[in-house]
């Protein structure tokens, strides 16, 4: 992994073209009070010396942040690995998209290597998502309306909600959150009413508040259609044993999704693994299915 502060009078295709080997990955560091450069590349790949993929992957923290960040990615490769692993499921209560999830768990649940929560707004309420967000959980996948201050599912979502005043501990951290949502990626937007002109989108809150070490997050609004495949993807390169974030979205690209509009937030090779014990505390997480027979104990 090469990581580069971003230069804005150097074309990161320059950059990547110099780069050597299969597997190579990209993180550009930018200034959070500066504009970005995310939205000239259309794609999260680029080509090396070599003519092979380069995932590229961005990171809008301060000096403070950019320390938790580095610490906590360093936590995450010491996950070790797990028979199964955790991913949770999220998104509205809309016909469509809960139609989407069930047919996710349903291949989720008859791969070996993965264990899936459905914490969809119609089975976990708002006031409980941030704390099932810090079960350590491999991967989630929210799929549903948004927009780059947040999801609107669950009554709306902003990134705050999730992080909480100190952030998150390593432990706490999903290690890959794929936000299936409208603009999600964006770098930044301004604030009404505010002298400054730019804050960070959802995305880039997330992962500076521990929430995830890496989100995959669209800068536009991607068809639904484009979604369903997409997410259908992700879960089959997750159930096949990829684990590092680029291959994932490599093995997507290979089976039919478009991953054009999307943006690596964080470090393109975060593996994805589960804190220990995750799959039990998610287990704790009081989700019921709406048709739910629920029963107080004896």
């Amino acid at each position: 992994m090469w990581l580069i502060a971003r230069d804005a009078e150097r074309p990161l295709h320059e950059v990547a073209a110099e780069l050597h080997g299969d597997g190579t990955t990209l993180l550009v560091l930018e200034d959070p009070a500066q504009p970005s450069l995310r939205g000239t590349c259309a794609t999260p790949f680029m080509t090396n010396a070599d003519g092979a993929d380069v995932a590229l992957g961005w990171l809008r923290l301060d000096a403070q942040e950019l320390s938790a960040y580095s610490h906590r990615a360093a936590a995450l490769l010491q996950r070790e690995s797990q028979p199964r692993l955790p991913i949770a499921l999220l998104g509205p209560r809309e016909d469509r998209y809960i139609d989407l999830l069930d047919q996710l768990a349903l291949a989720a649940e008859s791969a070996s290597e993965l264990v899936a929560f459905q914490w969809n707004a119609e089975r976990l309420a708002r006031h409980r998502l941030a704390d099932a967000l810090r079960q350590g959980a491999a991967a989630a996948i929210y799929a549903g309306h948004g927009s780059a201050r947040g999801w609107f599912a669950y009554g709306g979502i902003r990134a705050d909600m999730l992080t909480g005043e100190s952030g998150l501990s390593a432990d706490q951290s999903i290690a890959v959150l794929f936000s299936l949502s409208c603009r999600t990626g964006q770098p930044a937007a301004p604030i009404e009413g505010n002298s400054t002109p730019l804050a960070r989108g959802l995305a880039d809150e997330i992962v500076a508040g521990g929430v995830a070490a890496a989100v995959v997050a669209p800068l536009e609004d991607p068809l639904h259609d484009a979604n369903r495949v997409l997410a259908t993807a992700l879960v089959n390169a997750l159930a096949s044993g990829t684990r590092r974030c680029a291959d994932i979205l490599y093995a997507a690209r290979r089976d039919g999704a478009c991953v054009d509009g999307y943006a690596i937030i964080g470090d393109p090779a975060t593996r994805v693994a589960a804190a220990p014990d995750a799959t039990e505390r998610c287990a704790h997480v009081f989700a019921p299915a709406p048709d739910a027979i629920l029963t107080r104990p004896s």
